[in-house]
């Protein structure tokens, strides 16, 4: 009988921490998994939000080229930078489960009126003008689930012909110019 005790004595501790050890395992492996996957969707919406912004960039720096005929006359095209990025995030979006999309407190466009994802982000790129992403786990169009990101467009001088200069002046695309100024 001692001997049966002695092996329920030394049994159950051994099974007690083989079982701790078991579950701190998967913890850490389920931790580790999740970091891995978040990692990997940032590295992914970052690429994507790259050659996003390159599309704007091209647009952006070859608008006379668009904008002006040979001969010289300006003959505004309507293709423009926002016009492009809107154009191949739908042209994308339709083509994959992603979904890209251009955000602002005070939209030209209410297609891209902020969502409450978005605020936050575009707040935090205005509070702090370092910060050069925004991430998160949350809706979309009411579905629960994604991984969203963000990331800044800044107002430098390719943008200023449109967003700069005297809030309320009409820009050559016919909206209201927002006075901003470098780095907003």
């Amino acid at each position: 009988m001692k001997k049966r005790r002695l092996h329920y004595h030394l049994a159950l501790p051994v099974t007690a921490i083989i079982v701790v050890l078991l579950l701190v395992n998967i913890a850490l492996s389920s931790s580790l998994q999740r970091k891995q996957a978040e990692d990997t969707m940032r590295d992914q919406a970052y690429i994507l939000s790259q050659n996003m912004s390159a599309i704007w960039d091209f647009i952006s720096v070859n608008q006379s080229r668009i904008n002006y005929d040979r001969d010289g006359v300006y003959n505004q095209k309507g293709l423009y930078c926002s016009k492009a990025g809107l154009s191949v995030g739908a042209l994308f979006s339709k083509r994959t489960d992603y979904i890209i999309s251009y955000a602002a407190l005070n939209p030209r466009s209410e297609q891209n009126r902020a969502d409450d994802f978005e605020t936050e982000a575009l707040v935090a790129f205005a509070d702090d003008p370092s910060l050069e992403e925004y991430t998160a786990f949350g809706k979309v169009r009411a579905e629960e689930g994604y991984f969203r990101y963000a990331a800044p467009l800044r107002m430098d001088g390719t943008c200023e012909s449109c967003h700069g200069g005297i809030a309320g002046e009409i820009d050559e695309t016919g909206y209201p110019k927002e006075g901003f100024v470098d780095g907003d």
